[in-house]
């Protein structure tokens, strides 16, 4: 798209888009002029780990993609207080409404865990969350001094910082280690440079964190696990079970690497169904034998935790085990299902949404299966999902949460708990 299309429907009202995945914008003329200014803009180089989109003649089109985003986004307004404490009581009810417990919040910064902190105080914080800190700031410095936290609620942890890697392979910012197959010259961005990139995975090891790096391309698959594996074998403190937050395309010399090094692989299974149109001429018939791999990942002896990356994918767990069992969207398609040889096994898929997880948030002797001495977080569904048919499992309704043996959604019309 080209900042033309926007200007024809809002010529004077600056109007800044975002991408699904949140890895590239885009600006109508009146949105860069108000923010860095198009003439400033034309004579600017990328910056480091961005580009800056441009037509034939060398002007910006409107679109930025990953670092280049900021410069627009560094001049947006805030939301206010108010807003953030309505967004979170919104994303908390939603969350509950979906059979959710727990999630793992990634890249939240001191404002984000003060926040959480007083909605626990009050009791308006129906979720336990694994927080991890974005990346190396205040909240890296405060935590790193002061140390993990494991608030007494046993409803917040902070230990843990999340790295980014490169950009999204829908953008054609994922780093690769060849050429796009649909745009010849373009290898994607990594957003450091691999020495940096190693200090900061040091330094977070160092602090007593878990590190959890977002990676898409296969190039950037290669630096993390090349930069974790030198971290276990300079830090003098130990390497917390590592993760790479999407590992979307491994090259087939790196799978084997995943479990040689305990890294576990936090993927997402609505990401193939979502990408199936589109990946292919990204990547080229080779490559896709590398993508999505979830199965293989797993052979290859990766940990596996499901996700979703909420909101690039909807937040609902039943979404995501019908895409990981069937390889469809949630309109059945294709009828075999795309690249069907990466199926999991239901157990598998809800071993990575439970058990998995709590692994990965080092919670595994507190959460994920309803087990006498843990706590009793689950949720009450309307169909078995080990055995009712594939292609019902989207019909399935999450009739009640419960956190810590008390409910925190009933859906009244199908059952209500005792009130005891």
């Amino acid at each position: 798209p080209t900042r033309a299309a926007l200007d024809s429907a809002f010529p004077e009202r600056p109007v800044w888009l975002t991408r699904t995945d949140v890895h590239a914008g885009w600006a109508n003329t009146a949105a860069l002029e108000a923010t860095v200014g198009l003439d400033r803009l034309r004579r600017m180089s990328d910056p480091d780990g961005g580009r800056i989109e441009r037509d034939a003649d060398g002007t910006p089109t409107g679109v930025l993609v990953d670092a280049a985003m900021a410069l627009v986004e560094d001049h947006l307004p805030s939301p206010t207080a108010a807003q953030k404490e309505r967004a979170l009581s919104t994303a908390l009810r939603h969350a509950a409404q979906h059979g959710i417990t727990g999630l793992h919040d990634a890249g939240v910064d001191l404002d984000t865990i003060r926040r959480f902190q007083r909605f626990i105080e009050a009791d308006q914080f129906p979720l336990r969350v694994y927080a991890m800190i974005d990346g190396r700031g205040d909240a890296f410095d405060h935590f790193c001094d002061d140390g993990p936290v494991r608030h007494p609620s046993s409803r917040l942890d902070v230990a843990s910082v999340k790295f980014f890697a490169d950009g999204a392979l829908g953008s054609r910012g994922a780093a690769l280690l060849d050429d796009y197959a649909d745009d010849p010259g373009n290898r994607g961005l990594l957003l450091h440079d691999e020495s940096s990139f190693r200090r900061n995975v040091q330094a977070a090891v160092e602090c007593g964190f878990q590190v959890n790096t977002h990676a898409i391309g296969d190039r950037a698959n290669r630096v993390v696990l090349d930069a974790y594996e030198a971290a276990m074998e300079r830090c003098a403190a130990p390497v917390r079970r590592p993760r790479i937050e999407h590992a979307q395309v491994v090259h087939p010399d790196d799978f084997s690497r995943f479990g040689d090094l305990g890294v576990i692989a936090s993927v997402q299974p609505k990401f193939p169904t979502s990408d199936k149109d589109w990946a292919p001429a990204r990547l080229g018939p080779d490559r896709l034998n590398g993508a999505y791999a979830w199965k293989s990942l797993r052979e290859a002896g990766a940990p596996l935790a499901f996700g979703s990356d909420a909101p690039v994918e909807p937040i609902d767990p039943i979404r995501g085990i019908h895409a990981a069992v069937t390889r469809q969207d949630d309109d059945g398609h294709p009828d075999e299902g795309w690249r069907p040889e990466e199926r999991v096994s239901r157990q598998t898929a809800l071993h990575a949404y439970t058990q998995g997880a709590a692994y990965a948030g080092f919670r595994e002797d507190s959460l994920g299966s309803i087990t006498p001495g843990k706590w009793a977080d689950f949720v009450v569904l309307s169909r078995d999902l080990l055995r009712v048919s594939p292609s019902r499992l989207l019909d399935t309704e999450v009739l009640a949460t419960y956190l810590a043996g008390r409910p925190v959604h009933t859906q009244d019309s199908h059952w209500a708990p005792d009130a005891e």
